[in-house]
């Protein structure tokens, strides 16, 4: 069965349920379809990458990587923490800061 390349097709999930995608790859070519319900929601080449290169994403993780941990002041740790839907108010929130080391800064009252 032979799908066109430049097909658009929408797909929709249910929140709740499951999908059934269908892969079928060609070994010689590399050529791949996704198909869902007999319509193909994708559709490429896949190939077997030889030498890793340096793409920007990587240049730009190096960077933060070499910068040495994030230090997160107090603000931002429970920013961080009410967003996760742990709500700390003034009087409970003890951590001045930390770092990606584990290493934090309490003050005691």
């Amino acid at each position: 069965m032979k799908y066109p390349s430049r097909e658009k097709v929408d797909v929709c999930v249910a929140v709740k349920g499951s999908v059934k995608l269908d892969v079928t790859v060609s070994p010689g070519s590399g050529q791949f379809d996704i198909c869902e319900n007999e319509s193909v929601v994708a559709s490429g080449h896949i190939s077997v990458l030889t030498e890793p290169e340096m793409s920007d994403d990587d240049e730009c993780l190096k960077s933060v990587l070499d910068a040495g941990p994030l230090r997160l002041n107090s603000d931002d740790i429970y920013k961080e923490l009410r967003l996760r839907g742990y709500d700390y108010g003034p009087t409970f929130r003890g951590i001045v800061s930390a770092d990606g080391t584990g290493k934090y800064h309490w003050f005691c009252l």
